[in-house]
Parts: C-alpha cells; structure tokens; sequence
C-alpha cells in the first residue's frame, strides 16, 4: 500500500499528533481522501520523519498514533548547482529534477544573456518540497536567490568548479572530489567577456555531450553527471 508523504516541519512528534494545517488537512481529506487506518509519513525536511496511523479525519483535522519515529544523517554530496534563469516553467522544471536527483544546493545565476532578472522564490520552494515528498527524500534542496555571474564565481570558490561548454573533456569522465560546483550557461550560451571570468578562475571547462543542449536538459543532464 502507497504511503503518502507530507512536508511538515512545525508539527511536534509525539505519540498523537494533531494535524490541524490547513492545506495539509485539504490534502489529506479532500485531495487524496485518505481514510482512518492508512499510514502516513511527515517529515521535516532536517532529517526527522515521523510514521504515523489515522485515527480520525475531518475537514478541520487530522489526528494521527504514532507507528514509527525516525532520524537521519544528510548522506547528501554537497553539490552546489549554479543554474540559468529561463522563462518560468523551464526553470521549474529544474528545480523539480534536481530536487528529484538529490542536489543539495540550487543558485540562480544572471548571465550577459539571461533575460528574467528575479525568480519567484516561493513557488520554487514550492516545487521542491513537492518533489522531495515524492521522491522520498527527507532533506529539503537549498534554493538560492539569483546572483550576477561574476559573484556566483567567487562564491564557488571554495569548491571544485566545473563550467559547461564545448570542450574535449568530457564532465561524465571526471574525477569528482566534494564539495563541487557546476555552471550552466543561458539560452545562447556564454559570451566571450563571461568565458574570460572562467580562464581568470580556477574552473574546468567540460562538455555534458556532443550536441548543443538547451539550457533546462543540459542542467538536469550536469547535476545527474555531478553526483558520481
């Protein structure tokens, strides 16, 4: 039987639990008509998850008896993807797959090229608790606010950075060493003053293929390369 998974980092563990949200009660109740005896899983988002039985169910409550209380290390690689701005759904698809793969961290950068200037943060946590739910994962992926190119630089700096573009060397076939940075470029892809910042830099130049990748699938593509 499908446990359903609920993000709820507030709710206090104990052996009974209240559920009193209301969107997470009209998702139990209304959307997925849960039923008193099915399992359910809250967790966090720090590691802590708590399985718990139905008890009782309404419109204005779920109660819940505890069956299982657990408590995990973060066995994350801490990766830090540094990721374009597109237009909105392609960089919700992003976030949703890299979330999915199990990315620590995610940067919005603002490149020469990029033509969005800010993100709707919210609604990108949004998506990425939702794909950490489905997922079953029990860490949420850290989402940052988008910065110019030239500080996302200097903010990798401490880490192993790999920028994606044409190159001989191929990312797939790199020896990765944690924590690691990866760069992907806008639609376009870079100018010759962004790829200047990188000969100035410690980065490696790498390639994810042998085709020119749009901007959303080379990130899905580098952040699944990045893990191993």
């Amino acid at each position: 039987m499908k446990i359903h998974r609920f993000f709820s980092p507030s709710t206090e563990m104990t052996d009974k639990i209240i559920i009193s949200d209301k969107e997470l009660v009209h998702q139990m109740h209304n959307v997925l008509k849960l039923q008193i005896g099915e399992l359910v899983e809250l967790f966090d988002g720090s590691g802590g998850a708590f399985l718990g039985e139905i008890t009782e169910i309404s419109k204005k409550s779920v109660a819940l008896d505890k069956r299982e209380e657990k408590s995990m290390e973060d066995a994350r690689k801490n990766i830090f993807a540094y990721i374009p701005l597109l237009k909105r759904s392609n960089t919700e698809l992003m976030v949703q797959k890299l979330t999915e793969l199990g990315i620590k961290n995610i940067i919005l950068i603002k490149t020469d090229r990029t033509i969005k200037s800010d993100a709707n943060l919210d609604r990108l946590n949004k998506i990425s608790i939702e794909a950490t739910e489905q997922s079953g994962q029990y860490f949420l992926t850290n989402i940052n606010e988008p910065i110019k190119l030239k500080d996302a630089l200097d903010k990798a700096s401490h880490t192993d950075v790999y920028i994606m573009d044409m190159s001989n060397s191929y990312f797939r076939g790199e020896d990765k060493i944690y924590p690691l940075s990866f760069f992907v470029g806008p639609e376009g892809g870079w100018t010759d003053e962004e790829r200047e910042l990188f000969k100035a830099s410690s980065a490696k130049i790498v390639s994810l293929a042998d085709t020119i990748l749009r901007g959303e699938t080379a990130s899905i593509v580098a952040a699944y390369e990045s893990l191993g």
